[in-house]
């Protein structure tokens, strides 16, 4: 349970930002509370702090010593030791996409930068997808129905 002065720490979150803030330092300082740690570490994750930004972080990896986070690993690490012996560059990976998914009728539309406008807790689009919620939430657009 959280005290009294957590509680009002959280009520005095005025942003998404601050109140995710707020709770990380609270869930950090009892993570059995908060979270399944007991099945992480019967996975064998071990809980770590980041040395570059303090952030607490599970991982397998007994050297890691810095979270996921592209500012504190020097950069986004997706794949790592990628068993694929073709290379494939951020580009050539959507032309693959689209040439496996074109002839089964999808119509690829030309990339563009997107800001989701109409959802305030997003800064950036979560994927592409986020361009399309308003018509399917608000039902301007029936979601297409496909046979397969």
């Amino acid at each position: 349970m959280l005290s009294e002065n957590e509680v009002e720490l959280l009520k005095d979150s005025h942003t998404d930002k601050q109140l995710k803030s707020q709770f990380k330092k609270i869930a950090s300082k009892n993570p059995d509370q908060y979270f399944p740690t007991s099945e992480l570490k019967g996975l064998e994750y071990m809980r770590k702090k980041c040395e570059s930004c303090g952030t607490y972080f599970w991982t397998t990896h007994k050297d890691r010593m810095v979270c996921g986070d592209p500012g504190c690993a020097g950069g986004f690490d997706v794949v790592v030791n990628n068993p694929s012996k073709k290379k494939l560059s951020y580009i050539d990976v959507w032309k693959t996409i689209v040439e496996l998914l074109e002839p089964r009728g999808y119509v690829p539309i030309k990339r563009y930068p997107c800001v989701a406008r109409w959802n305030p807790t997003s800064e950036f689009t979560i994927a592409s997808i986020s361009a399309f919620q308003p018509y399917v939430i608000t039902g301007e657009e029936k979601p297409l129905q496909r046979g397969f």
